[in-house]
């Protein structure tokens, strides 16, 4: 497959294996070429993108070990054919860590996936995303519906023509509890200043 975002085709001939990357970026390898391909290969590295079913275990003949996806999911790797013919099938999230713990007499196991970091992270994205209305907010900005301060220039700041660049409005204070709690505060202060008492929060001057 040609869509690498690692470097596993150099891992792969630093180990001293003959690789046949398929040379587009843009898309998945066509079928055709897949199993023109395959025909004598030891190994077959995919992705979710390539199906492998008995056509291409076929093509591939007797010389065919081992299946590996970078993957979680298999749906595109018909396993039944594989085992039939005695070829091992892969995916990617399985490692498991080993520790002793203090007090006891073995050590605990513990599965866990090489995708489980990005995968938490990429799901506290979204649930802080859809919490804060993060979309919304930046389409808001764009149109030019929130109000600003010099020097900002919502909404024709050349920063929205930046593709690196991800513009929010004034939210990191825009929750009701953390107004709230800045009213209190407010209020606290305002009275202390009229009771002539000192500043529950107060800046130096």
């Amino acid at each position: 497959h040609g869509s690498w975002t690692t470097c596993a085709p150099e891992q792969l001939k630093l180990a001293n294996v003959d690789v046949d990357v398929f040379e587009r970026q843009d898309i998945a390898m066509p079928r055709e070429q897949l199993l023109r391909r395959i025909k004598a290969c030891t190994g077959v590295l995919c992705m979710l993108t390539d199906r492998i079913d008995s056509d291409v275990l076929g093509a591939a003949g007797s010389s065919l070990k081992v299946v590996s996806t970078m993957s979680v999911g298999y749906n595109h790797i018909d396993v039944a054919a594989c085992r039939a013919k005695h070829v091992a099938v892969g995916i990617t999230p399985g490692m498991t860590l080993s520790f002793p713990v203090p007090s006891c007499s073995h050590a605990y196991h513990v599965s866990a996936g090489v995708l489980d970091t990005s995968t938490a992270e990429t799901a506290l994205v979204l649930t802080l995303a859809a919490k804060r209305h993060v979309v919304a907010s930046v389409d808001s900005a764009k149109r030019g519906e929130w109000g600003v301060w010099q020097p900002f220039q919502y909404p024709f700041s050349l920063l929205f023509t930046l593709p690196n660049c991800t513009i929010f409005p004034h939210i990191g204070s825009a929750t009701i509890k953390t107004r709230q709690a800045m009213a209190d505060i407010a209020v606290q202060n305002v009275l202390a200043g009229v009771l002539g008492q000192p500043l529950p929060h107060a800046v130096d001057v």
